[in-house]
């Protein structure tokens, strides 16, 4: 049901447009601020420049739009915060220099070709946090498979979760070996030794 809500004007203006004025059917408002019902295009009408002007007739407004943030932004973010400081060495990965990086944090959209490796690297920087890996130089530069690095796998589109994952396992072997071996040589006691385990010197000795 369409209902019309018509202003109650005078009855000299009311007979000059041909129609009785009836009752308000909501809250009546002041008869300047509403518009007068032959002034308004309807159906088929035309809002002609000069009925914009009119203060009886719409009000102009402007309308801003933002710019959808790039959801590369908040990726290259997770980025930063997974690597650290070793952020520095993933140009090798992208092949760009430093300052593309940092554009790319800041809001400007990388070229297609780069958007695989940041979501990549996105994901395998959300492994080391979940394992609160830090990943440092030398790490990075582990040889993983093939004979190729962390870095050199990410380059060629090696899947992010699944490299960091190995790496994150490599390096803690290796540290759990770098740790039996150390306390081997710690619990290790020297062996004494007796005139008899020493032997009698030789003829060349004397």
């Amino acid at each position: 049901m369409m209902v019309a809500f018509v202003a109650d004007l005078p009855s000299w203006q009311a007979g000059s447009f041909g129609y009785q004025s009836p009752a308000a059917l909501y809250a009546r408002a002041p008869v300047q601020q509403r518009p007068l019902p032959a002034l308004q295009p309807g159906t088929g009408g035309f809002a002609s420049a000069e009925l914009l002007r009119q203060p009886w007739g719409y009000a102009m407004v402007s309308v801003e739009y933002e710019e959808p943030a790039s959801p590369y932004a908040s990726m290259m973010e997770q980025v930063r915060t997974g690597f650290g400081r070793n952020m520095s060495r993933l140009p090798e990965v992208f092949g760009v220099s430093r300052q593309a990086l940092y554009n790319w944090l800041n809001g400007d959209t990388p070229a297609a070709s780069q958007h695989a490796r940041i979501r990549s690297l996105a994901e395998a920087a959300a492994v080391f946090q979940a394992r609160d890996f830090k990943p440092t130089a030398v790490s990075l530069d582990r040889v993983l498979s093939g004979g190729k690095s962390f870095l050199q796998l990410m380059s060629e589109g090696a899947d992010g979760r699944a490299t960091a994952e190995k790496l994150v396992r490599v390096m803690e072997r290796s540290a759990q070996a770098k740790g039996r071996l150390t306390s081997l040589l710690v619990d290790e006691k020297p062996v004494a030794l007796s005139a008899s385990d020493l032997g009698s010197a030789a003829r060349d000795e004397l």
